[in-house]
Parts: C-alpha cells; sequence; structure tokens
C-alpha cells in the first residue's frame, strides 16, 4: 500500500523528498536543465531547475545536486548534462537548525540484488538476522518476502 506523505497536502510543483514514494530511489534521464523564475512557491526567485524524461516533476537543483551533476556528466555547463542518468534519494541534512529530509543526486549505482526465498542469500540473512533498515540497504526485497524472513509467514 502506497502511503500518503504529509507534505503532498501542498502540491509543490517541484519535485520533494516526500515524492519519493517511501523514499526509494529512483533513478531518472535530464532532458532539460533551465534556469528560471519558481512558480507556485512562498518565495519565488530563480533558480536552476531540472527537467526529467518521462511523467516527473520538475526539480530545483541547489549547488550541492548540481556539483554531484557536474561529476556524473563531467562538465560544467548544463548543456551537456542532457541525458545523464542520475539517482534521486533522500537524505537526513541539518538546516535553519532543524533536521529535514532533503532530495538529493547520485550517480546511477548498480542495481541491487533480489532477496527472496528462491535467491542464494537467503538464507545467510535470515540466519544472521539483521535490521529490516540493513536488509533493505543492500537487498530489494517486497514487503511479503520481509515478513516471510522475519516470521516464517506471508501475505
Amino acid at each position: 500500500m502506497r502511503k500518503t506523505h504529509w507534505k503532498t497536502a501542498f502540491d509543490s510543483p517541484y519535485l520533494g523528498s516526500w515524492d519519493l514514494d517511501e523514499y526509494k530511489d529512483m533513478t531518472l534521464t535530464l532532458k532539460e536543465i533551465k534556469v528560471e523564475m519558481t512558480d507556485g512557491l512562498k518565495e519565488n526567485s530563480i533558480k536552476t531547475i531540472g527537467y526529467f524524461e518521462g511523467d516527473h516533476k520538475p526539480m530545483i537543483l541547489n549547488s550541492t545536486n548540481c556539483k554531484v551533476i557536474r561529476r556524473v556528466a563531467n562538465s560544467p555547463y548544463h548543456e551537456d548534462w542532457l541525458g545523464t542518468r542520475v539517482t534521486l534519494y533522500v537524505k537526513e541534512v541539518k538546516a535553519f537548525g532543524e533536521l529535514h529530509d532533503a532530495l538529493r543526486i547520485r550517480k546511477v549505482t548498480a542495481p541491487k540484488p533480489v532477496l527472496n526465498p528462491k535467491s542464494p542469500d537467503w538464507e545467510k540473512v535470515k540466519s544472521k538476522q539483521p535490521t529490516d533498515k540493513i536488509i533493505k540497504k543492500y537487498y530489494n526485497i517486497s514487503d511479503n518476502d520481509l515478513k516471510l524472513l522475519r516470521d516464517g509467514t506471508a501475505k
């Protein structure tokens, strides 16, 4: 079941951490970069905006994310960033004296292996009993298989 993040009620025209379903990484391809006036925010100002292929909201690219794209694309020029595949993820950062969930960009990495009862690592993981967070960090696992791993039952 998809959960509803409380920030979705504010209907931002730009991607935010809350747009990543249960904060799972999302890999997208940049199709356009514009420097333009933001729209629909408390304080509208000129920002670098990244647009992605597919049906996705654009993302305001702060300097941290621009530096990552620059390294991934191996170029400081917006025009050279087009077609670059990046992974969006959520990172907790301290800003304005509080902790916030920030949307960050990183280089696309190899996908995590799937963990299910047929996987070669199933019994090893089951015997070690790591936390759910650790399992999800290293494997793609369905909620049903995670429950099966934990208590031997599934829906």
